[in-house]
């Protein structure tokens, strides 16, 4: 739509133009601010470096963005789903999957992708590389006994089945399992779980810790966010014990007073 077009061509009308053409070719809310983001910042930038003479009309474009998606798994529907896993014949990798990743706050990607390489069972450790996660950062991702119990069996799968291959989550022929999209969907339908995506493993691990009362920036730290408002954003409605404390303080602090107001009148 701006092929040949210089940044002083673009102005209010032709990002409105622009924003309604990609509604219509579907783009979502968040896509969208992406592009709108890009550009303003590029206007910008050649305002500030350029001392170009221009107007952004980018700037307060943004579209509203819908609710993000907060599904996260209660420990019986967790339990229901590993077992339903186990019973699955054809998806021996899945039970391990999962308890995996709800204890450790695994993204889809970063758990099939795991390779041994990165496994320490010794320290208790992942170790996930600048190319290996989303913030393109060195992170040491923590194991509970759980997650260790899981990388065990996929240790034993490995040494029976494929003992030379890289990846922990394998086929009995060493190459790696790319996708548990259907397996996954099919032991949420066996438990009787509706609308349960793998990435909610992620958000279910971080909800269990913010609602067993561990503090956010910790949660943060586990989850490998690098803002801790991102973790707020997502989970802070969660954590509800410490505002209750804080109006319970209220009504004690009320009650002092009552009982001030009382025995003045008593004494007057």
């Amino acid at each position: 739509m701006f092929t040949g077009k210089f940044l002083a061509d673009i102005g209010v009308a032709e990002v409105r133009a622009y924003i309604k053409a990609r509604q219509a070719e579907g783009a979502a809310a968040g896509t969208l601010n992406k592009e709108i983001g890009l550009m303003s910042a590029a206007t910008n930038w050649a305002r500030r470096e350029l001392e170009w003479d221009l107007s952004n009309p980018w700037e307060a474009r943004r579209q509203q963005e819908p609710p993000g998606r907060t599904r996260w798994l209660t420990e019986d529907e967790a339990a229901r789903l590993v077992l339903a896993a186990r019973k699955g014949r054809a998806m021996a990798h899945l039970p391990h999957f999962i308890l995996l990743s709800l204890h450790t706050g695994l993204r889809l990607s970063e758990a099939l992708e795991l390779e041994w390489s990165r496994v320490d069972l010794i320290r208790n450790r992942l170790f996930l590389g600048t190319l290996d996660q989303k913030g393109r950062h060195v992170s040491e991702v923590p194991l509970n006994t759980v997650a260790r119990e899981a990388l065990i069996e996929r240790a034993r799968f490995r040494a029976t089945w494929c003992p030379d291959s890289p990846w922990v989550f394998t086929r009995r022929d060493g190459t790696r399992i790319e996708s548990i999209k259907t397996s996954f969907a099919a032991a949420c339908t066996k438990a009787g779980i509706s609308d349960c995506h793998p990435h909610d493993l992620r958000r279910t691990c971080g909800s269990w810790l913010i609602q067993g009362g561990t503090d956010i920036a910790k949660v943060a730290r586990i989850l490998r966010h690098a803002d801790v408002r991102v973790t707020a954003k997502v989970y802070a409605h969660l954590r509800t014990e410490d505002l209750e404390d804080d109006l319970e303080a209220i009504a004690k602090r009320g009650n002092r007073g009552n009982a001030s107001h009382e025995r003045i009148t008593q004494a007057k």
